[in-house]
């Protein structure tokens, strides 16, 4: 059996909760099809986080790396690709928030105000493109962002969308979606502040259709794209 390897760097815990999450109950939480080992990337040095699934022998195998840092996730995928290309990996993705203080000063200089700015958008994703392009590295890299957080998708989730008012797309409507998460949250009698337990308890309440609703909804452009990258939507 040939296994499917791929390594994803994202920026932070949120990140990496949030894409185990998805995948084990994408995949049903069958060891036979994904195997999943989280790391803590610390000065170059990996450090083993919460929780392994699987094994690398699972039909579809992921490590994720929490770089840490939202302006290190490119340069660190770049600088492991050769590694990870002797290890047998196919595939490498990076994933971070649109939402930064390069951002916040280039749409502020063009629009007088942060606003999202599909247009400011477009160039961010493009100057990846280009770094990994010139880079020419031996295995496939991609280079995905959140718009504007990974909690607009959090939002985007049926189960929460209910609760919004005036938003049709978190990913279009939302400047600081992690700031709209922790007042929706406090207003259902919880919270949120990007700890794992503030992650997990909303995660807890999403099962493979809530994913699946999401990707569906014509909401949340960028996590289709993402899902399109890290699994086969056709055989769901």
């Amino acid at each position: 059996m040939n296994v499917r390897k791929v390594a994803l760097f994202v920026e932070g815990l949120a990140e990496q909760v949030f894409v185990r999450d998805f995948l084990v109950k994408w995949y049903g939480w069958d060891i036979n099809k994904v195997g999943i080992d989280c790391y803590m990337l610390h000065a170059g040095n990996e450090h083993y986080a919460p929780y392994s699934h699987g094994s690398v022998d699972s039909e579809n195998y992921y490590q994720i790396f929490n770089v840490g840092n939202d302006n290190s996730v490119l340069s660190v995928m770049l600088d492991r690709a050769d590694r990870l290309h002797n290890a047998g990996y196919s595939l490498v993705i990076g994933l971070k928030d649109m939402f930064n203080k390069v951002y916040h000063q280039k749409t502020f200089q063009k629009n007088n105000g942060r606003i999202i700015d599909p247009e400011l958008n477009e160039r961010f994703i493009q100057s990846a493109k280009d770094t990994i392009e010139i880079s020419s590295k031996p295995l496939e890299l991609q280079m995905h962002f959140a718009i504007m957080e990974v909690e607009a998708w959090l939002l985007g989730m049926p189960k929460l969308m209910e609760h919004l008012q005036d938003v049709s797309d978190p990913e279009t409507d939302i400047y600081h979606p992690a700031v709209k998460l922790k007042e929706l949250m406090e207003d259902l009698g919880s919270g949120y502040d990007k700890h794992s337990k503030d992650i997990e308890t909303i995660i807890g309440d999403l099962e493979k259709e809530d994913y699946l609703a999401l990707y569906e909804s014509g909401r949340c452009q960028s996590f289709r794209n993402f899902v399109d990258s890290l699994v086969d939507v056709k055989e769901n």
